[in-house]
């Protein structure tokens, strides 16, 4: 009996489940976890933002992840994209009375918040 290896290749923000279901079969899905419920039901943080609970944060080629309360993503455009190359989200945990003050176009003053 001949075997046959499977490969499975998925565009970016899906994710493959497989599990054994009875009879022999397996069952394969494909989910997209951007339209996943637990970003539907959370509300959404934009760039430069203080989260003030667990929110979505959508870049702007709408890739989602989830920002923990008390935490603001960059407002630095190359700080605020999810998936990139030499790109990557970047949060900061800074106080919620000191977000609004950031001047996120002044390179020295984001780098005294790191």
């Amino acid at each position: 009996m001949k075997r046959y290896e499977i490969v499975f290749e998925a565009d970016k923000g899906i994710d493959i489940e497989v599990s054994k279901v009875t009879d022999g079969k397996l069952l394969i899905k494909a989910i997209n976890i951007a339209l996943n419920n637990v970003y539907l039901e959370l509300p959404t943080v934009s760039a430069g933002e203080y989260a003030e609970g667990l929110s979505v944060y959508t870049d702007n080629d709408g890739n989602k992840a989830v920002v923990l309360p008390g935490w603001t993503v960059s407002g630095v455009p190359s700080e605020n994209v999810i998936w990139g190359k030499d790109m990557g989200l970047v949060i900061y945990h800074i106080p919620k009375e000191k977000v609004s003050g950031i001047d996120w176009e002044n390179k020295n003053e984001v780098n005294k918040l790191m």
